[in-house]
């Protein structure tokens, strides 16, 4: 159990806690919005309390769940979480000098493992734009890298098999924090 903070940021309680909001810890912690043990809140008529779920529990449920037009809010109390270790890796690479099949297939060939690296716990993003792919840093708290590198590695194997280069940064056991500040793992 993280310990109680209470957060006053705009972003925070309008877009992450709000909107249910997903990021790599949605794994191990929940969405933003289950982060919220309470709202500050100030409604139309001029109304200012605390929502919970012991007080006020519409509220807290309906702000909780993707609202926002109930009240104005000023502060959030969530749960704070430690620091912790994480392994990461980023696989980046284009379709310079290979035809678009290749490309895409090694594509296809990460989208089919996605459902084994969810059942480790593991949130990916990636981007696919014209030409390029890149998976934005895939990491798991606690993950070793070699069992990072292990679910990575029908791609990585794909990627060679065709040729195709492409840059790939790990960084193993860090803290989520330093990897959260990293410009160069975006």
């Amino acid at each position: 159990m993280g310990i109680q903070h209470p957060l006053q940021h705009p972003y925070i309680a309008r877009r992450f806690s709000q909107s249910g909001r997903h990021d790599p810890l949605t794994t191990r912690f929940g969405l933003g919005s289950d982060q919220v043990l309470e709202w500050e809140v100030v409604t139309a008529t001029g109304k200012h309390f605390v929502a919970s779920l012991t007080e006020k529990e519409v509220f807290y449920w309906a702000l909780s769940g993707g609202g926002g037009t109930y009240a104005a809010v000023l502060s959030t109390t969530v749960t704070a979480h430690a620091d912790f270790k994480v392994a990461s890796a980023n696989p980046v690479f284009t379709n310079a000098g290979i035809l678009d099949d290749e490309f895409y297939d090694v594509i296809k060939t990460l989208l089919m493992s996605l459902p084994t690296t969810l059942d480790a716990g593991i949130w990916s993003v990636w981007q696919l734009s014209p030409g390029l792919f890149v998976l934005i840093p895939i990491l798991e708290p606690e993950l070793r890298q070699v069992v990072l590198q292990a679910l990575l590695q029908p791609t990585l194997a794909s990627l060679n098999a065709k040729g195709i280069s492409y840059s790939k940064k790990d960084s193993g056991r860090i803290t989520y924090t330093e990897e959260a500040n990293d410009e160069d793992s975006l």
